[in-house]
This record gives structure tokens, C-alpha cells and sequence, in this order.
């Protein structure tokens, strides 16, 4: 009997043939967050799971959001400066904790398909909380313009997404 009841034999063959290569250019990614990352992952020990680099970073950014939401639930008070700080680290942390998991999962072995949909799929996640929290930074309120920023933020992540599927 198969186990992966929902794919196609094919669809099964290429999935346990998959192997991810990321293939973003960019001057930050190479010249400040893959350093950082390089360096980080060399620290880390190898019984560290890569999914919980990643949800330790997403942990983060919820906390930081959770946050917000408390201090600014209609999207029109002004947020303290201290909570933005911390939005701003958070998501500097996720960013690299999560450009660190794919290399300790490579590191040790762990890399797998499943793996890297629960990256995206925190990606995925996080990006309308991003969004929000932009929202609150603005003191936009409900209306056209929060549309605006919130589609501003999450239409090029998954757009990008399906580019990079399709």
C-alpha cells in the first residue's frame, strides 16, 4: 500500500528525487545575510533541529505581533517606539534564522522536501503579519489604504511563490 495516498506514483518518484537550489540575487543577501548565516551555522550544534531554528525566529515575529495587536487593535494609535524596535529585530532575526535553518539541515543531513514546506509554509504565515504590522506603523485604520499596504506586502511574496513553482 502506497503511504502517500493523495500523489501519483509519478508525483511520489519526484518528490523523494527533489532537491532544493535557491536562486535569489541580491547585494543584501550576499554581502550581509549569508555571511551572518555562514557564521551562525558553523556555532550551532548538530543535534539542533533545523525546523526549530525556523520556529524560533517565527516565534519571535508572533510575539512581537501579538504585541501590536494588544497596543494597537483599530490600526490608528500610535505604537510605542520600543515595540517597533522590537518588530524591526524580530523580523531581522527571522530573516536570518531562517536563511540559517536550510544550511544546518544541509549541515546535518536533514534537508528534505517536507522541511522546506514548513519554512515556506511559516513564510507564508508570517508575511500578512508583516503586513499588519506595517499597517499599525501607518496608523492606516480599516479602509482602502490598509487593503493597499497589505496587498503592497504580500502580493510580491506570493507571486514569487508561484513563479518560482510554476
Amino acid at each position: 500500500p502506497r503511504r502517500l495516498r493523495h500523489l501519483s506514483e509519478e508525483g511520489t518518484h519526484q518528490l523523494k528525487r527533489f532537491t532544493y537550489a535557491a536562486s535569489e540575487e541580491s547585494w543584501a543577501l550576499d554581502h550581509i545575510v549569508a555571511p551572518l548565516c555562514n557564521q551562525l551555522v558553523e556555532v550551532l550544534p548538530m543535534w539542533l533541529a533545523p525546523n526549530l531554528i525556523t520556529v524560533t525566529g517565527a516565534a519571535l515575529v508572533v510575539l512581537q505581533f501579538a504585541g501590536m495587536w494588544v497596543v494597537c487593535p483599530t490600526m490608528t494609535e500610535v505604537p510605542p517606539a520600543w515595540l517597533c524596535f522590537l518588530g524591526g529585530l524580530a523580523i531581522f532575526t527571522y530573516l536570518i534564522l531562517d536563511n540559517t535553518d536550510g544550511k544546518q539541515a544541509r549541515r546535518t543531513g536533514a534537508a528534505s522536501p517536507l522541511g522546506l514546506l514548513f519554512d515556506h509554509g511559516l513564510d507564508a504565515f508570517l508575511s500578512p503579519l508583516g503586513a499588519i504590522n506595517a499597517m499599525c506603523l501607518v496608523r492606516s485604520g480599516p479602509g482602502v489604504r490598509s487593503l493597499i499596504i497589505f496587498l503592497t506586502v504580500v502580493t510580491p511574496f506570493y507571486c514569487g511563490t508561484v513563479d518560482a513553482l510554476f
